[in-house]
């Protein structure tokens, strides 16, 4: 096998036809498995919860079962790579989470939204962690900031999307009409999307495909110059307060404007479309600032961008301020969660980035887990929000200097993100 870089296809962006083929449909992933998945069943749930004669205790018992599925799904993913291959266990996700979509249109219980809806939590995850095992494969490690970031975006387009599709659905039809739409795309994203990931070899990301030419990066840090436990034991404190922080800054938000602020519903919403407008750009943006000055720096800014938009929240809550804090907190929110994945590519072979990537995962969850609790604990308390949002920035303080003492990535090219140029 001869290889030959052609990875400057692109101007700008350095990525080949086979780099920009995997960016753009695993973006539709994401936005399939979270967006018209995840953030679709918090848009409809009122209407579900009335039709089907849910309690909030059950709605809420609904929604822990969908970060148990994530959770899981993120320790087992470590092992379902090896049996069936990093490439194949995408599709499989995405798929299964379309055949959930089917399965809700036709729920008419809690036991069955409560089943499904954890199964769709699993596939969030399985379909998620993979990616940075076949981007490693497939893409130069120089490129994987601004790629990764660009399929993070995804989950904005599915928002976006999910937001358009549910007033409609709802007012014409029903709930259930919006699940079988999201269904309906859902089948036409896998049979539009197979024949080009087959054909650039995607699905040949066999366990041995994924740990071929990767001896002297079995353990992290030797083949990238940083630190086992410095860099990974580091990675999983910055991955769990993220979700610490931004989890619930999101889960309370509307409670907070509404409640405690005045907003209107109008208001409110409008600060949600504000946040979700610059996540369509903001993953590639800043990831294309990781690959050129380092991702520690774009850490910096995205955790000093919410910090500022945590600060106008609590002393300047007034409409114009108001709007730069949602435009501050998007760009940070739907870009941070792929810098760190980012990261781990960097600096691991493919097959152990999966493995770490995982265990950042059940971090993550660990760490929304612990944030939502305390943000609504704190509530009933306290009867204010305002001690979460002042905790929120301290920890983003925190963040900021965790960044600063980042391992700088030190890439080290190799064969292996390379494969879409093999020539036999």
């Amino acid at each position: 096998m001869h290889l030959k870089d052609t990875s400057k296809g692109l101007p700008g962006f350095g990525l080949g036809i086979s780099g920009l083929t995997i960016s753009i449909i695993f973006a539709a992933y994401i936005a399939v498995n979270y967006g018209f998945a995840i953030d679709l069943f918090s848009m409809v749930v009122p209407d579900m919860k009335k039709d089907l004669g849910l309690s909030y205790t059950t709605v809420g018992n609904i929604s822990a079962c969908v970060r148990g599925g994530f959770l899981a799904a993120s320790l087992l993913t470590m092992y379902l790579v090896q049996w069936v291959g990093a490439g194949r266990l995408v599709y499989l996700s995405v798929a299964i989470c379309t055949a959930c979509f089917w399965g809700l249109t036709l729920a008419n219980s809690a036991w069955v939204v409560g089943s499904l809806m954890t199964l769709i939590g699993a596939c969030a995850a399985s379909v998620y962690i993979p990616m940075v095992g076949v981007v490693g494969r497939f893409v130069a490690k120089k490129y994987h900031g601004r790629v990764i970031g660009f399929i993070c975006g995804g989950q904005s387009l599915g928002v976006i999307g999910a937001s358009w599709l549910v007033p409609y659905a709802i007012t014409h039809h029903s709930w259930r009409q919006a699940w079988t739409t999201v269904g309906i795309i859902g089948v036409a994203t896998l049979v539009l999307t197979c024949l080009p990931l087959w054909k650039i070899r995607v699905f040949e990301s066999t366990p041995e495909a994924d740990e071929s030419g990767t001896a002297e990066g079995a353990s992290l840090g030797k083949d990238a110059g940083v630190p086992w436990a410095k860099g990974t034991y580091l990675i999983l404190i910055l991955y769990f307060l993220s979700a610490f922080s931004f989890n619930p800054f999101q889960t309370y938000l509307s409670p907070y404007l509404r409640g405690e602020l005045g907003f209107s519903v109008e208001a409110a919403a409008g600060v949600w479309s504000l946040i979700a407008l610059p996540g369509v750009v903001s993953g590639l943006l800043m990831g294309y600032l990781a690959d050129r000055l380092g991702i520690s720096v774009s850490l910096v800014v995205a955790y000093g961008a919410t910090l500022v938009a945590t600060l106008i929240l609590l002393l300047a809550p007034h409409s114009h301020a108001m709007a730069l804090g949602s435009l501050l907190f998007g760009i940070a929110f739907y870009s941070i969660f792929g810098l760190i994945p980012a990261y781990i590519s960097k600096v691991n072979s493919p097959a152990v980035a999966v493995k770490v990537f995982a265990l950042a995962n059940i971090a993550h969850g660990a760490g929304g887990i612990s944030g939502n609790f305390f943000g609504g604990r704190s509530k009933d308390i306290l009867g204010t929000f305002q001690w979460l949002y002042a905790l929120i920035a301290m920890v983003l303080v925190g963040l900021i200097i965790l960044s600063l003492i980042l391992p700088k990535e030190k890439e080290r090219e190799s064969n292996t993100g390379l494969l879409q140029n093999a020539e036999i």
